[in-house]
């Protein structure tokens, strides 16, 4: 759903009990991430752009142009590939709603 100043995403896990989750959200490569616990800031040349909200209960991981197909990669083209942050949130027993606030900043 949209809010006064972003959007929310609200994920619904379907089951009983709690499970595994990973939320993933790749950026572009010219965006800078940085993290603070389950808040990573988003900015372009140094301009904060946009707060990404993840869930408290998880690890939050930021890669960018590290090994393997997880590492914070853009690929323009076959064969082709660009370094670009990938915030990621995982949990081993996720609850059955998640939600995530993407603020805008500008």
């Amino acid at each position: 759903g949209s809010t006064l100043n972003g959007i929310r995403i609200d994920d619904h896990l379907p089951g009983y009990g709690k499970a595994s989750a990973e939320l993933v959200f790749q950026t572009a490569p010219e965006i800078q991430a940085i993290c603070a616990g389950n808040v990573c800031t988003l900015s372009r040349e140094g301009r904060a752009l946009a707060r990404v909200t993840l869930p408290a209960d998880g690890l939050v991981a930021c890669k960018c142009g590290e090994d393997g197909f997880d590492g914070g990669w853009f690929s323009p083209s076959f064969g082709a590939r660009i370094p670009a942050p990938r915030l990621s949130w995982n949990s081993r027993a996720a609850p059955p709603l998640l939600s995530t606030h993407i603020e805008f900043l500008t």
